[in-house]
């Protein structure tokens, strides 16, 4: 295979872009030249090297940012023959050209195909970056070495250095070696006022200062005892002559039973809503005699929160006047057995409830105490068994077993 040389003077900075033939069936002859528009129909191919190499220096030069609007690329041109040498003119070919970085098996930054048709000398021309116009743009030319690779009709025709980089494509990537820093120039004239631009953001607000002193008191309104002046207005004394008299004799600061109360106070003192409800809602067996503490675990509703779940009993929160009702459901054996419910008030017996003796049977014991506690009292429910097998029956939803309680009233 012959590869055509061009005339080296003037093109020791031109990149080659010439791979090395792959031998094949289909091995043609490649020879990468610069544009060469001019000398397209040159008899002779050194002279078509030739023109072509200067064409391409041409080329070089209009892509400089003094002409702005010539294409982005380079162009390549080669020679087409089969395998015999001869010249594949006017034929239909598809040629692949990628530029790989680093090495010749380096990763590819760019890649196209161009589909075209040779001349009647078996020459074709393409310009590089015509197909993909974005990858081209985006090589830094100043990181390589990069590589040429060549494919016709999909068979690969070698891969070269590309050795000296297109001038106008690095330039136009804007690398290169920073210069010294020139001399500072004179200060210009002062240009003319711009425009008022638009109105800032508000910036955050600053502290608050210190508190300004207090001022002089104002003079005392006159007093009043009209009675019917007491809903509307504000209660205070500087306006209601009797309203301050109270206040003075010590009624209105709820430390006495004399006191005159507000809605709040009285409800707090007096109308107090207090009241409890618990229930033991599964079965629990004994089985030996005696007295046991009845267990109402679970807490339907505590107004006052005076009920304890832990202790199964209710704390009085005030002095005062209280009912309760006890019920137990309950299961023994023996024909000669009684069992007996109990009250009990600070951990001594109070009362006796209710009774039941001499059945084999099952049966609810229940009954109802009214008793004036103290604050901070408590009261549990006890039930004594001369049984030592028997059960107390829990329901939860017909509450067989359950202790409830609430204020009457308070006492002073």
């Amino acid at each position: 295979m012959k590869i055509i040389q061009p005339h080296r003077r003037n093109v020791s900075r031109l990149p080659s872009l010439v791979p090395p033939l792959a031998g094949s069936a289909c091995a043609m002859t490649f020879r990468t030249l610069a544009q060469a528009s001019a000398c397209a129909c040159a008899s002779k191919f050194r002279i078509l090297a030739q023109a072509s190499a200067c064409a391409l220096i041409l080329f070089i030069l209009s892509l400089t940012p003094a002409f702005p609007q010539s294409p982005f690329g380079f162009n390549y041109q080669a020679v087409l023959r089969d395998a015999s040498g001869t010249i594949r003119a006017d034929a239909d070919v598809s040629i692949e050209l990628s530029i790989l970085q680093g090495s010749a098996s380096g990763s590819s930054v760019f890649s196209e195909t161009h589909n075209s048709t040779t001349n009647s000398m078996g020459l074709i021309t393409l310009q590089v970056g015509s197909v993909n116009t974005t990858d081209l743009k985006n090589i830094v030319w100043s990181d390589g070495p990069y590589f040429i690779k060549i494919l016709v009709d999909g068979i690969e025709m070698g891969t070269s250095q590309l050795l000296s980089v297109p001038y106008a494509l690095y330039a136009a990537s804007g690398v290169g070696e920073t210069g010294l820093q020139g001399p500072q120039g004179e200060q210009g004239p002062q240009g003319e006022q711009g425009p008022k631009g638009d109105k800032g953001d508000q910036g955050e607000q600053g502290e608050q200062g210190p508190a300004g002193e207090t001022g002089p008191a104002g003079p005392v309104g006159p007093a009043t005892t009209d009675a019917s002046l007491l809903t509307t207005g504000t209660l205070g004394f500087d306006r209601y002559s009797a309203y301050k008299d109270l206040d003075d004799e010590g009624r209105l600061d709820d430390n006495s039973d004399y006191d005159i109360l507000t809605r709040q106070q009285a409800d707090t003192r007096y109308n107090r809503q207090t009241g409890f409800f618990a229930s033991n809602d599964a079965s629990v067996g004994f089985s030996s005699l005696g007295l046991k503490k009845v267990e109402f675990p679970n807490q339907v509703f505590d107004d006052d929160n005076i009920y304890s779940n832990a202790h199964s009993r209710f704390i009085a929160p005030l002095n005062g006047v209280y009912c309760f009702s006890a019920s137990v459901g309950f299961q023994y054996l023996a024909s000669d057995s009684y069992i007996v419910l109990y009250c009990y008030v600070n951990g001594d017996e109070y009362c006796r409830l209710s009774s039941s003796s001499n059945a084999i049977h099952s049966e609810t014991l229940s009954g109802t105490v009214t008793l004036k506690l103290n604050s901070m009292d408590y009261v549990e429910i006890y039930i004594y068994s001369s049984d030592d097998a028997f059960s107390i029956l829990g329901d939860a939803t017909t509450f067989k077993t359950h202790f409830s309680g609430h204020l009457v009233y308070r006492t002073l």
